[in-house]
């Protein structure tokens, strides 16, 4: 069983809650870090492999 998922340093924030009609600043934080994990499990003796990337493309996944 293989996947993989993007892993972010701080989750993105898109809004917030402010009064009508005003603007609402997001303050936007961090290095915003950002790093792959591939994984693959063998279901039948429980070993896990892990594999963490800097980005995803799609040659590194068929490698790993």
């Amino acid at each position: 069983m293989r996947d993989e998922t993007i892993i972010t340093e701080t989750p993105p924030r898109y809004h917030g809650y402010g009064r009508i009609g005003e603007h609402v600043q997001v303050p936007i934080t961090g290095t915003h870090a950002r790093r792959v994990l591939h994984g693959a499990l063998n279901i039948r003796r429980g070993d896990l492999l892990l594999f963490i990337t800097a980005e995803w493309v799609q040659e590194t996944h068929q490698v790993f």
